[in-house]
């Protein structure tokens, strides 16, 4: 879920997500990480019951049709004094 919804953010915000990790495992390298390799380490760290959890909260924000990663880089562009993920993509784009 959360690799497409970062395939999905990367498609709308190109300048914003060129910036971060390359998305998928496939694209590791010896010298980076990918999103997707990044986060199994994370969830391998929380315990079952955490996943549970963590697993119904995914499947909330996907009823509610809502993306965590983007509710996550709003609030990064934020701390950077940008009003919104559109006003950083464009100032990142040169615009």
């Amino acid at each position: 879920v959360h690799v497409g919804w970062m395939k999905e953010m990367s498609s709308r915000y190109p300048y914003l997500a060129g910036r971060g990790r390359a998305i998928e495992r496939h694209e590791d390298t010896p010298y980076t990480t990918s999103f997707e390799t990044y986060l199994w380490g994370e969830l391998a760290t929380y315990s079952r019951e955490t996943l549970e959890h963590y697993w119904t909260h995914i499947q909330t924000l996907q009823q509610e049709g809502r993306n965590m990663n983007e509710g996550i880089l709003r609030h990064t562009v934020a701390q950077y004094g940008y009003s919104s993920l559109d006003e950083a993509e464009s100032r990142l784009a040169g615009k």
